[in-house]
Parts: C-alpha cells; sequence; structure tokens
C-alpha cells in the first residue's frame, strides 16, 4: 500500500504544469544566483565561480526556493482538508503511518526534482561565456550539496509540513516560509554586532558569509569551510528541530482527528452545518386533501370545486354588492 500511495503522489505532482514552471524557474534562479554572487565579487579578482561562490549560492536557495517548499508542505496533508477529500482518502486500507510517510516521501521527492533545476542552473554557469571564470569546483559543490543544500531542503520542507500538520492547517506552512526567510535576512543583517545570532538562520547563509568577511581573493577561489564552531551548532540544532516537528506531526496525524476540525456556522444559513439524522420511510403518509370541500345544508353534503363552504349564492352576492367591485 505504500507504493501505492507514493506512486499516486509522485506522479499527481508530475501531470501538473506548475511543476515543470517551477523546474524551468529554479534552474533559469540558479544562474542568475551565481552571476549576481559573481559580479559581487569581481571587484578583488575573486573567480565568478570561486568555491566561496557556490557555498553562498547553495545555501541561499533562491527566493523561489521558499515560495515552492511552502507550497509542498502546505498540499502533502493539507489539501486533503482543502478539498474536502479526508472522508473519502481515508477510508482505504492504508494504515496511518503508511498514509503519512508515503505523503511526505512523495512530495519530498517531487520537491528535491525542483531543487535539481536549481543545481542544474549553477552547474550550467560554468559553461557560459562569462568572464573571470576559474576551474570548476567540483569537490566543494558536492560537499556544499551534502552539508549545506540537502539539509536545508529538509529543514524547510519539514517545518511547514510538520507545523502544517500540528495545527491542521494548511496555510501556516506559508508563513513558517516566510518565518525562515525573515530569521535568513535578520542573521545576515545582525551578525556584524552579534555573531551568534547566525545561530537563528535556518539556511546557514549568514554562518557561511561571515565567514568570507575578510578573506582574501586567494582564500575565497580555494575555500572550504571547516564542519566545527557555529556552522555545526547550526545544522545540528535546525535539523534537530526539523526531526521534531517531523516526529510530533507523526504521533499526531490519525485519520480521525485530523478530519474532525469544525468549520464556522453559517449566518444566512445555519441549517446547512445541522448534523444529519435518519428519516424513517415506513411510517405511513398522510393523504392529501380534496380540492372539493364540503357544504353541508341541513343533513346533505355539497362538494363545490376550488370554493370554500360558504354557499356560492351568498358568495356571489357578496361581490356583486360590495362597493369596490364596480
Amino acid at each position: 500500500m505504500f507504493s501505492t500511495i507514493y506512486r499516486f503522489e509522485v506522479r499527481q505532482h508530475l501531470k501538473k504544469v506548475f511543476t515543470w514552471v517551477f523546474l524551468f524557474l529554479m534552474m533559469a534562479q540558479g544562474v542568475y544566483y551565481m552571476h549576481h554572487s559573481g559580479a559581487f565579487y569581481s571587484a578583488d579578482r575573486t573567480f565568478a565561480n570561486a568555491p566561496a561562490i557556490v557555498y553562498t549560492v547553495l545555501a541561499g536557495m533562491g527566493y523561489l526556493g521558499f515560495i515552492v517548499a511552502g507550497i509542498f508542505g502546505s498540499l502533502v496533508l493539507g489539501k486533503d482538508l482543502e478539498y474536502k477529500t479526508a472522508s473519502f482518502l481515508y477510508t482505504t486500507r492504508a494504515t496511518e503511518n503508511t498514509f503519512f510517510a508515503a505523503r511526505y516521501l512523495g512530495s519530498l521527492v517531487v520537491l528535491l526534482l525542483l531543487y535539481g533545476g536549481y543545481l542544474l542552473g549553477i552547474m550550467l554557469y560554468n559553461y557560459l561565456p562569462i568572464d573571470n571564470l576559474g576551474p570548476v569546483a567540483w569537490g566543494a559543490f558536492l560537499r556544499g550539496i551534502l552539508l549545506i543544500f540537502l539539509p536545508n531542503v529538509f529543514i524547510i520542507y519539514t517545518l511547514c509540513f510538520g507545523i502544517s500538520v500540528l495545527f491542521r492547517n494548511p496555510k501556516l506552512a506559508y508563513m513558517v516560509a516566510l518565518l525562515t526567510l525573515l530569521l535568513m535576512i535578520f542573521g545576515e543583517t545582525t551578525f556584524d554586532s552579534n555573531p551568534q545570532t547566525v545561530l537563528l538562520d535556518p539556511t546557514a547563509f549568514s554562518v557561511l558569509h561571515s565567514q568570507l568577511e575578510h578573506l582574501s581573493p586567494a582564500e575565497k577561489n580555494s575555500f572550504s569551510p571547516d564542519f566545527a564552531g557555529l556552522l555545526l551548532w547550526n545544522r545540528v540544532i535546525w535539523i534537530t528541530l526539523g526531526m521534531l516537528a517531523l516526529g510530533l506531526a507523526w504521533r499526531r496525524f490519525s485519520f480521525r482527528s485530523f478530519i474532525s476540525r469544525t468549520e464556522p456556522v453559517s449566518k444566512t444559513n445555519p441549517d446547512n452545518h445541522r448534523p444529519m439524522v435518519a428519516v424513517r420511510t415506513d411510517l405511513p403518509t398522510r393523504k392529501p386533501a380534496s380540492i372539493f370541500r364540503p357544504l353541508r345544508i341541513g343533513t346533505r353534503c355539497f362538494r363545490w370545486p376550488g370554493w370554500s363552504s360558504k354557499p356560492p349564492f351568498d358568495r356571489w352576492a357578496s361581490e356583486f354588492f360590495s362597493p369596490f367591485s364596480w
């Protein structure tokens, strides 16, 4: 059952035009960020594709990276609440743990595909006709992916996903993605006055930037950050928070509690939210009243079609002699 749900989740994402549009945009963003960062350090003869630039571009992830992580984090299980399909999907033979893991991993694989476009853009930049290009730093590229990029994808995506599941509100995933971006900007702009603030940056971008501040061009061209100190603590803190959010979401998730979110009663039509009740169909039904109404004179009963029980002569007389009838 796990493989069925997992393959279905991946196929559904791959069928959407949204996925391929963002794949192209992420690739273009990778090229743009490499060019922008290379131009920033071009004044001191640093290579446009120096390892220092590669590390910072991998850590920055781009603004689209935060948006995509928020979208996927909200859609993993939030789409069942958004489209009112939870009551149908949760009646399958899949267990809660199987459903949770298949949905989470299926969306994560597609998200990694989109971020692969970002990595492809970084690699393609090395083969464009750009001035001041140095040798391709494959070692820095692979090390940056393992130590910086993949942990960032896990941290941001898992925090967005975990918070939206814990509070059963898909919109909170976008707030978490925005908060991680703001924390990165905060760490970047305040590490000069307080170096410890870089620990608040989930991406470790400000940690790397603080290490590049006083390096020479030759050191930037051969830069390789030590996985220790603030960088190590930054990774440990945020990976732990991501795993904690995932664990709490896994413990909290259940088919019964996840679809028990009540909706506000409509003020204009409150009957729409009344509980459904069973209706018996075996009760005798009342025969409809006849269109002929009885008129009793003495002991006899006469029926006049469509008229009241008042005799027709009295009715004609009252209408004829009424002052408003002429």
